[in-house]
């Protein structure tokens, strides 16, 4: 192992090409004389600008993959975890919003003895943890980051793939979920014996929209559940309340009926049949607290 710890950043990109570019031309004046690797994953765009890729490539710098056949979100995801190269990996969205420093401020924190960086970016969960939050703790992991917001935003987790590739398996087993990744961690924090999370601002923002709650992809939040099997059976509870706590204050709740999984939600309630009280609470303070707003101009969570 070297003495500086390298960094392989993966962007997987699928028709989205103006935010693409932007966050090359970002990222590129960052990456000169550091240890570190860019590699673009295009899912089979159809976009015919996605050719103009190629001009980016720099050898041992900026890769570039072109995939034949689309492999879906969470196909794409877990090809970053096959890349040869980097001691961390960070998986950054093609449409999140990153800044001229960002890698630098998130290389001056790599050490090769923490399993995760926790990169904040505005979702739903992070009220409960600061910028200077260090969990060395299960418990206080799941806690505190067990939300699909947190541990399943892509861009806001940067994995030390000497302790994450142990569980590559478990990221294929779990594909159907669209949360490979998060299953991955949840397996490496299960197997381990202590774990080390660090938490850093500013240097990633979640792409917020109503077109982003509409999607496919948010409407599927709901398997994040299935997730909970990976758990150690002492903390399940822990992680699947706080689920069933952000989902029914936020935007999920209403996804839920409109996507028709809401049935879903009942069967892991009835299936942890002590969370069926905690389930019906926050069904019942979701319509409250939007009776509420409208009375009272509440501002929206």
């Amino acid at each position: 192992m070297s003495t500086s710890p390298s960094l392989l950043i993966y962007i997987p990109s699928f028709n989205r090409w103006d935010s693409l570019e932007e966050k090359i031309n970002i990222l590129l004046p960052q990456l000169d004389g550091i240890n570190s690797k860019l590699v673009i994953s295009n899912n089979c765009s159809t976009d015919k600008s996605y050719n103009r890729l190629d001009q980016f490539v720099q050898d041992d710098l900026v890769e570039v993959i072109n995939l034949t056949v689309n492999t879906g979100i969470a196909g794409n995801i877990l090809h970053a975890f096959e890349v040869k190269f980097g001691d961390f990996l960070w998986i950054l969205s093609d449409d999140d919003t990153i800044y001229h420093n960002s890698v630098d401020l998130l290389l001056n924190e790599l050490s090769f003895d923490l399993d995760l960086i926790y990169l904040f970016a505005g979702v739903k969960g992070e009220e409960n943890i600061s910028s200077d939050t260090h969990i060395t703790n299960k418990r206080d992991f799941f806690s505190k980051f067990t939300h699909c917001s947190m541990t399943g935003l892509i861009s806001a987790n940067v994995y030390n793939k000497h302790k994450i590739l142990n569980s590559v398996s478990i990221g294929y087993e779990y594909a159907n979920t669209l949360f490979p990744h998060t299953a991955m961690f949840l397996n490496q924090i299960r197997s381990a014996d202590q774990i080390k999370i660090k938490t850093l601002r500013n240097v990633v923002q979640w792409h917020f929209g109503e077109r982003t709650y509409d999607s496919t992809y948010y409407r599927a939040w709901v398997y994040f559940l299935d997730l909970a099997e990976l758990v150690e059976p002492k903390y399940r509870y822990l992680a699947v309340r706080k689920f069933l706590a952000d989902w029914a204050l936020s935007h999920y709740l209403p996804i839920s009926f409109s996507s028709g999984h809401f049935l879903k939600y009942i069967y892991y309630s009835l299936k942890n049949f002590r969370l069926l009280p905690y389930f019906i609470f926050y069904l019942l303070v979701y319509p409250l607290y939007k009776a509420l707003k409208t009375t009272f101009k509440l501002p929206t969570i």
